[in-house]
């Protein structure tokens, strides 16, 4: 993380991190994760429980991390709302004004025929 701040890159960092946010208050080294990303200038994206169940506590593992403070330019993030298992997913929605990156196009997981599949 210092290495990109070194070299003022930009940056979206996302992914089952197996650090449960949730006990920052709780657990020194989630308190030492966060505070050493925060030290950097990265901001969590993600602040809800994305998992849960009848048998366990809510816990935040999947986590989305960035540096980009520009609010027009983050559109959204968040935890969807298909509940398929008892682990949510993450998401952000960012506007891309790079002409390089608008040639990229996006992968997408098409759920429109969800339902026919799990019922």
């Amino acid at each position: 993380m210092t290495h990109l701040q070194n070299k003022n890159c930009e940056y979206l960092i996302g992914g089952d991190f197996h650090c449960n946010l949730l006990k920052y208050h709780e657990q020194s080294n989630v308190t030492n994760f966060v505070d050493s990303l925060a030290s950097c200038g990265c901001i969590s994206l993600i602040n809800n429980p994305a998992r849960f169940s009848k048998n366990c506590t809510p816990c935040l593992l999947d986590h989305i991390y960035t540096n980009i403070c520009d609010e027009k330019r983050i559109n959204n993030a968040g935890i969807t709302i298909y509940d398929i298992s008892d682990h949510l997913s993450v998401f952000i929605s960012l506007k891309v004004h790079h002409p390089i990156q608008q040639k990229i196009k996006p992968k997408f997981r098409c759920m429109k025929y969800l339902t026919q599949i799990l019922f």
